[in-house]
């Protein structure tokens, strides 16, 4: 996500959620608020990576549960549907938000590009829990964010240890995320098809299709869903637009379509997330 600040209400933090080439990542070290037992379910454009250290509980994902402990790390791709559920109270935990699309954007056209991309890309298709031992966790909270250059080299330098994490059931090699993802936020707002996307980026549609169902439950539909309902965010939060004129601008075809799925993600009706949003 790149252009103006954002800050966005995410169940149990209100937090920076800005990126851009000068700020590819977000990194917080926190503690579970007093009494928290759960985070709603939401989702975010950037990959989400999450450490618990010393704790247990579950995370869901896309509508599956997983239990994490300790020397487990959760992976979240971009705009997957996930909700945590906590075993106890003030519990300690490393948050990476890294913006795939925005990291990718700084090697574009440079030597780089086509070495770093697959890595970046690789957010996309990891597993959802990984072990992790505790070098690796280190190597996470020891990430530079003192300048852009240093930001450059912490993501690169987490490059070995993303590579020994599981991958799904999709190889990397066949399904470059990020170009998709390019594509989708220049078009979101227009009649978007699966075969239009394929022609773009030179892969077969009913291949694209595989990619999308393996990584998000409904597929490209769902996913292409969750990008306009993010977009709806931003502009019901930051802008007077009519309810309405915010679903149009988005590329829904009618408000009642746009209602109906805005509160499916969201759980509130897009005037109630603006009063939220601009208290």
């Amino acid at each position: 996500m790149t252009g103006g600040r954002n800050r966005n209400s995410i169940g149990l933090y209100s937090e920076d959620m800005t990126f851009g080439t000068e700020h590819p990542f977000r990194l917080y070290v926190r503690v579970t608020p007093p009494g928290a037992r759960e985070v709603r379910a939401h989702f975010h454009p950037s990959a989400e990576i999450v450490y618990f250290f010393d704790a247990k509980g579950a995370v869901t994902i896309d509508g599956v549960r997983y239990r994490y402990a300790q020397g487990r790390l959760i992976v979240i791709r971009p705009y997957a549907l996930h909700a945590y559920r906590f075993d106890s109270v003030r519990q300690k935990h490393i948050i990476l938000r890294v913006d795939a699309r925005a990291a990718s954007d700084l090697f574009h056209n440079s030597l780089l590009e086509q070495i770093v991309r697959p890595f970046f890309a690789r957010l996309y298709t990891l597993d959802p829990v990984q072990r992790i031992d505790r070098d690796g966790v280190k190597r996470i909270i020891a990430l530079d964010d003192s300048s852009p250059t240093a930001r450059i080299g912490s993501l690169l330098s987490l490059e070995p240890l993303f590579t020994s994490f599981r991958q799904g059931t999709q190889p990397m090699d066949t399904f470059d995320a990020v170009k998709v993802m390019d594509y989708l936020e220049s078009h979101y707002a227009e009649k978007v098809t699966l075969t239009g996307i394929a022609e773009t980026i030179g892969e077969h549609p009913s291949t694209l299709s595989r990619h999308f169902s393996s990584a998000y439950p409904g597929g490209f539909p769902e996913f292409l869903a969750r990008i306009r309902v993010g977009k709806a965010k931003e502009l019901l939060a930051h802008t007077g637009k009519q309810v309405s004129d915010v679903a149009y601008s988005v590329g829904f075809a009618d408000a009642a379509h746009f209602t109906k799925t805005f509160r499916k993600y969201t759980g509130v009706l897009p005037r109630d997330y603006r009063k939220g949003a601009q208290r």
